[in-house]
């Protein structure tokens, strides 16, 4: 039995759908408009059938399980529940062709099913109502992931950006500010001995991970404000990954370690943040803490000395930016240009095109009661992050290894990040994890000195040059372009 709070919660979330529905009976025949306006009988989708289909564990709570009773029973519908072990349009199209519904997927998994024409565009009453959770999304996200080029076709539940993170007892000792550019953080690791009290700065390029440290390092100068090519031409497909803004990043990173070795450090992700937290670190790349759906960060563990403080800002960017079209250097005129590279551990809700316009509008309404029980529950599942206004101050406040004003830091770093004006998807292309791995491989070889970032690079590229022949150019090009909200590109002749 549903308690008097949920039942009336529940009746507020349907009126949009019974509104709809009404108006779909109103049109049907045998309609007398002489008639005197009647109050309108509650419709029902009884024998209609919605899926609900996730990649992984998302979802296998008590709150989804209540939530989608409660829907049911109020509406006479079936949710039909299933479980992926990935995200690819080869397991997802047979799932939705028969039973179109919701799905709830990685965010790096969104561009390839967009651009294979499983994911449908939002209604615009539901995506534009004032109570609309995209009106809530920070801008960037909205614009760069959700909406891009004005055209909503998810609802990103999870999108931490890279943030830098830094010792600030240490700055302030030092009379040091956070950099705004990759050249003040670069001259702060090469002093790091004067100002850092025997820490380290550490960046997290261990793995398959390198490649999209690359991209989070080389974005604000490798994709000019003016243009959309980033990693790869959007007219050609041509790989860029070989061009001077990637060259430099990297080049700077090897100079960096060769300068002082031990000043810069290069580990995994949770060894950048433990070394942080344990006072190793003076400045580390990290996405954070992160929840686990417990409430706790994964490195809570972690020793902490006293009189440790932390703070957190956007990664820096660039007063410059390479135009790939003239192949020059532009300076900005004193403006920064920074770029958020999103996706990593980020998660997405979107529906099936599949579905009639009755049912994308009954599986929001199903993805909406989802969502309230969630909120009621504070969001708990770690396939949710900071991605509204509404949810600031939620998360880090109940990690435990942040204290006091840090955890408004944090909640306003990553605030700041996806309002960026470019908030871009990591790799966004098929088989996304052949050509990280293709990239990271380079950027290792580079790391071990067996190739210059030039050499290396230019082997990456042709490599992807080499599989997006073998996945179809076409193909490739077009997901990186849906991801960015332009139309595919015609049929390109190799």
């Amino acid at each position: 039995m549903l308690s008097p709070t949920r039942n009336a919660t529940l009746l507020r979330r349907m009126a949009g759908l019974y509104v709809l529905m009404g108006l779909l009976l109103a049109g049907c025949p045998g309609g007398n408009s002489t008639q005197a306006p009647q109050e309108p009988a509650v419709p029902s989708l009884a024998g209609e059938e919605i899926t609900l289909t996730v990649v992984g564990t998302v979802g296998e709570s008590t709150t989804w399980d209540l939530a989608i009773s409660e829907w049911e029973a109020a509406t006479g519908a079936n949710c039909v529940r299933n479980t992926l072990e990935n995200a690819n349009p080869a397991s997802i199209e047979p799932v939705v062709a028969e039973t179109p519904g919701l799905l709830v997927l990685p965010l790096l998994s969104l561009p390839d099913l967009m651009q294979a024409g499983i994911v449908a565009t939002v209604p615009e009453e539901v995506a534009r109502s004032p109570q609309s959770p995209w009106q809530e999304l920070f801008d960037g996200l909205r614009r760069g992931v959700a909406a891009p080029q004005e055209r909503t076709t998810n609802l990103p539940l999870a999108a931490p950006p890279l943030l830098l993170w830094y010792r600030a007892d240490l700055f302030e000792r030092a009379e040091l500010q956070p950099p705004r550019t990759w050249e003040e953080y670069d001259a702060l690791v090469a002093s790091i001995a004067e100002w850092g009290d025997g820490a380290f700065a550490a960046e997290p390029w261990e793995g398959d991970f390198a490649a999209t440290m690359l991209m989070a390092r080389a974005a604000s100068s490798a994709l000019h404000p003016d243009n959309f090519s980033f990693y790869l031409d959007v007219s050609t497909g041509e790989p860029l990954i070989d061009r001077e803004p990637f060259v430099r990043t990297l080049q700077r990173v090897v100079d960096s370690r060769r300068a002082e070795p031990g000043q810069l450090q290069l580990l995994s992700r949770d060894a950048c943040w433990t070394a942080l937290i344990a006072g190793e670190a003076a400045m580390a790349v990290s996405t954070g803490p992160v929840s686990t759906g417990q409430g706790q960060a994964p490195q809570a563990g972690a020793t902490r000395p006293e009189g440790i403080r932390l703070a957190a800002v956007p990664l820096p960017g660039s007063n410059e930016a390479f135009d790939h079209e003239t192949g020059e250097w532009q300076p900005l005129d004193q403006t920064l240009n920074r770029v958020t590279v999103v996706g990593q551990g980020g998660y997405t809700v979107c529906v099936a095109r599949s579905a009639g316009e009755e049912l994308r509008q009954a599986s929001w309404n199903l993805w909406e009661t989802i969502e309230a029980a969630e909120r009621d529950n504070g969001f708990r599942g770690d396939y949710w992050t900071l991605c509204r206004a509404s949810q600031s101050g939620l998360f880090a406040s109940r990690m435990g290894i942040l204290h006091g004003l840090e955890q408004t830091q944090f909640s306003d770093a990553v605030a700041a990040s996806l309002r960026e004006p470019r908030v871009v998807l990591d790799i966004a292309l098929p088989q996304r994890e052949v050509f990280a791995h293709l990239l990271a491989e380079a950027v290792h070889r580079v790391f071990e000195d067996d190739a210059t970032p030039a050499e290396a690079l230019k082997e990456a590229a042709d490599a992807w040059a080499a599989q997006a022949q073998q996945i179809g150019p076409a193909h490739v090009l077009n997901t990186c372009r849906a991801a960015m909200g332009l139309s595919p590109m015609p049929a390109l002749d190799r």
